[in-house]
């Protein structure tokens, strides 16, 4: 989550109060890779009447600046997105292809170790 979540539990309880600027997780590693996967006109539309002005620009540069830089959840180097891959399955986490040995963009859905064996056990009723 960007904020905290005695944050989430205020506005929740509040109705009309909003997320102020240090209140937003501006550590870009600790931004989930789901966030930034949702274009920011997505967001926009569900979340921005929650944030003042300022907390909302702290949210979108946050948010822009994570989408230049990936981290491989395995090597956990910092990168451009370019040859990763991303899960498909529900952790959603990217990797370098030369980690998980792929060698070029997969063409159907991909999914890493740890979700194929949750997915394989929850398949089989395990």
């Amino acid at each position: 989550m960007f904020i905290e979540e005695s944050v989430f539990y205020r506005l929740l309880r509040s109705g009309h109060d909003l997320v102020r600027e240090h209140e937003i997780e501006v550590v870009i590693e600790n931004m989930p890779d789901e966030l930034v996967d949702i274009e920011i006109d997505e967001i926009s539309k569900d979340i921005r009447k929650y944030f003042d002005s300022d907390a909302w620009s702290q949210l979108i540069y946050t948010v822009t600046t994570k989408k230049q830089e990936w981290k491989c959840h395995l090597c956990t180097n910092i990168t451009s997105k370019m040859n990763m891959v991303q899960c498909d399955g529900q952790c959603s986490l990217w990797f370098h292809w030369n980690c998980v040995n792929i060698l070029e963009e997969p063409e159907n859905e991909w999914f890493c170790d740890s979700c194929k064996t949750n997915t394989s056990n929850f398949d089989t009723g395990i």
